[in-house]
């Protein structure tokens, strides 16, 4: 069988390996995916178009109440203002058709990806932070909010931590909820309903997941020269169902020809674009010959196209990583540490430099269990 090669799909961890390399087949013992009766071929589009939230008529209902906004009673608010002109003088999503304008386009998609994480925020684990001296250092500890005093070295100083005296929880967590629930619901589905149904478990291994996101191992260059010979008509025809379309509606017959390639038609080009921020839809973010997962947010991919990396919490302008580094955490299990930089204000409302040393790249996995090894996982069994 041919090397797997990463594939990172946008769409919560979900691997067999550690790394991208193959699982004895996919389907021997090693593989403990859990496996549900699959549908027959004629069930599974009408299955999925049951079972998968509507999201052009959640759409439909978002640009229904700006309408109403829009008509109420009152002055109307200035983002819809701007909306409505954008619309009428440029067409729908113009930062994606003008390369002047792109970003713009990512300064609103970092906008979306971070409002519901925000809605989330656990306001009642809030603490003050204040650098007191030896006098002041012993009222923070006699205070009942007091949580937790370090020395700074020889300075004399130390960082207290306290327990605000009120909390106002006004935050709308039914968003985040709503979002982080539907995310799961969604990765499950493309899974289960199209890498599973289309792919043989020979074929591809997944490797690492986040919110909205699936890297996954193939044993070909694209998918669709993975997916099985006898369905490769069937995945032409409902391929939009879960990727952004290759052609117009005038040249989509040419799909059940090219399942995989990119739209060379200006039309169909235009179409692409503009389904490539479609809500529900999967979109190819990084292709790459070798990747190394060790924890969720910990990842590199290196191939042809260049390297892509994610260290959470760790400046890699003074810290940068390399495969070596991934790899060296991976065979000698053990974590590597690094040492963030940075401007803070004190109390006294002076810019200080700081040094902190922490752990950047763990080898310690918990949330599923590493078998003997150290690459692949299985489920946890609590």
């Amino acid at each position: 069988m041919a090397e797997k090669k990463p594939t990172g799909l946008r769409g919560n961890r979900a691997g067999n390996r550690r790394d991208g390399k193959a699982v004895g087949g996919g389907r021997g013992a090693e593989t403990k995916l859990p496996h549900p009766t699959r549908p027959n071929l004629q069930t599974n589009s009408k299955m999925a178009e049951k079972n998968q939230p509507d999201f052009a008529a959640i759409a439909e209902e978002i640009i229904e109440t700006v309408k109403q906004l829009e008509e109420a009673e009152g002055p109307r608010p200035k983002i819809i203002e701007k909306v409505r002109l954008v619309e009428e003088q440029e067409g729908p999503r113009p930062n994606d058709r003008d390369p002047n304008k792109a970003i713009i386009a990512s300064a609103f998609k970092l906008l979306g990806n971070s409002s519901y994480g925000r809605s989330l925020m656990r306001k009642d684990r809030h603490h003050d932070v204040k650098f007191v001296d030896g006098r002041d250092a012993k009222a923070a500890i006699n205070s009942p909010y007091f949580v937790d005093l370090t020395a700074l070295e020889d300075s004399g100083f130390y960082e207290a931590k306290l327990r605000k005296k009120s909390v106002t929880v006004d935050l709308p967590i039914q968003i985040g909820i709503f979002v982080y629930g539907y995310a799961k619901l969604k990765l499950l589905q493309f899974y289960y309903e199209f890498l599973d149904f289309y792919l043989d478990r020979a074929d591809f291994q997944a490797v690492t997941c986040d919110t909205d996101s699936i890297y996954i191992a193939l044993s070909h260059s694209t998918l669709g020269e993975a997916v099985k010979p006898h369905l490769k008509q069937h995945f032409s025809q409902h391929r939009s169902q879960w990727l952004p379309t290759l052609y117009c509606a005038e040249h989509q017959a040419q799909s059940e020809e090219n399942s995989d390639g990119l739209p060379t038609l200006p039309c169909c080009q235009a179409a692409h674009r503009h389904q490539m921020r479609e809500p529900g839809l999967w979109k190819m973010e990084a292709k790459a010959d070798r990747i190394i997962a060790l924890a969720p947010k910990t990842y590199i991919c290196s191939g042809q196209e260049g390297v892509k990396v994610s260290c959470k919490g760790v400046q890699k302008r003074i810290n940068p990583m390399t495969t070596d580094n991934f790899k060296t955490v991976l065979t000698t299990q053990q974590s590597s540490s690094v040492v963030n930089r940075g401007f803070r204000l004190n109390s006294l409302n002076q810019m200080c430099s700081y040094i902190q040393p922490k752990t950047g790249l763990s080898y310690l996995y918990i949330k599923r269990k590493v078998l003997d090894d150290g690459v692949s996982t299985v489920p946890l069994t609590l």
